[in-house]
Order: C-alpha cells, then structure tokens, then sequence
C-alpha cells in the first residue's frame, strides 16, 4: 500500500535539493533497471548516485556506504521524514539517488523487488523533480509533484518514464 508523508522540507533538504539539481552532482550510468525483463517493460537506463550500498551487493552481505558526507545528510532527512511522520526506522539497507531521463515515448520499467531475499523491508520516495513519472505498486499508484514523499512495503513496483524533464528520486529502502 502507497503511503502519502508529509515533508518538512527543512533548510537542510532544501540545500541538499539544490545540490542534487546542479552541476557539481555526479552521476554513474547503469544500462539497465533491473536484472530481469518482462513484457511490456522495458529495461532503461538511469543515471545513480550510490550512498548505501545494499546488502546483497557487498561481499559480507551487509549495507557499505560509499559517499560518507552524501550518505551522512541523506540518511538524516530521510530519517526526520520518517519519525515527523510516525514511522519507525530500524536501519537503512540501501540509500540513493536515481535519475531517468525522458524517452521518445513513455514507458514502463522493469518492475521489482528492491530486496527480494528480505521479504519486511520498506521503500521510501522523495521526488526532487516536477517530471512525473508514475509509481506503480501493485494495483496503486502515485502520480509524483516536486518533494512528494511517499512510502510502501517492500512489494514488487515500476514507474514510468517522465514525459519532458529528469526523474530525480532519492531512494531509500529500510527495516
């Protein structure tokens, strides 16, 4: 189930926002989405800021951050988020910002799990763009506006390519 949060959009995420936007980002390009394929989705791909990497991607299969100073000022807001919004947080598994950019025609990603061996995980979404961009979660979606929020368990979802600008989410996955 999509759950809508309330962001507080402090100072600090305003900052880290502005960050995000600009310039002096840096960016890795993964070809692909996801390891698997499905019909009608296609495998984009997108452009990543890795923080937390996860668990199942490190050797002793456990989460390694890889941008301490990066990590340190997201795993904060999204932290606040989640306890000015009643959720608890036991520990973040993985913690990025992902980037896809329009398509000729829009089009829906590969969906997945984001942990699939882990099976009480949960997703959270800030969305640092106006692009739009759907997220589909089962038989649910969130049609995103600039700093929505939103949350779900860790169930199998896609999104839509945006139609003109980037799609630029900070991803969050945790227990």
């Amino acid at each position: 189930m999509i759950k809508v949060l309330h962001n507080p959009k402090s100072e600090e995420y305003l900052r880290f926002k502005e960050f995000i936007l600009s310039d002096d980002m840096r960016w890795g390009y993964n070809s692909y989405t996801t390891n698997s394929e499905r019909d009608g989705h296609t495998n984009v791909g997108m452009y990543v800021h890795g923080m937390l990497i996860a668990p199942e991607n490190t050797p002793h299969k456990v989460p390694s951050v890889s941008d301490k100073a990066m990590f340190d000022t997201a795993s904060k807001l999204c932290y606040d988020t989640l306890l000015e919004n009643g959720i608890e947080l036991k520990t973040f598994l993985r913690l990025c910002i992902n980037c896809v950019h329009p398509y000729s025609e829009v089009v829906k990603t590969v969906p997945h799990k984001d942990h699939p061996r882990i099976k009480e995980h949960n997703n959270l979404l800030i969305y640092l763009t106006n692009a739009g961009g759907k997220t589909v979660v089962g038989d649910e979606y969130h049609d995103p506006q600039e700093d929505d929020v939103i949350t779900f368990g860790g169930d199998e979802h896609y999104h839509y390519t945006p139609e003109k600008e980037r799609r630029i989410v900070i991803v969050a996955t945790f227990i």
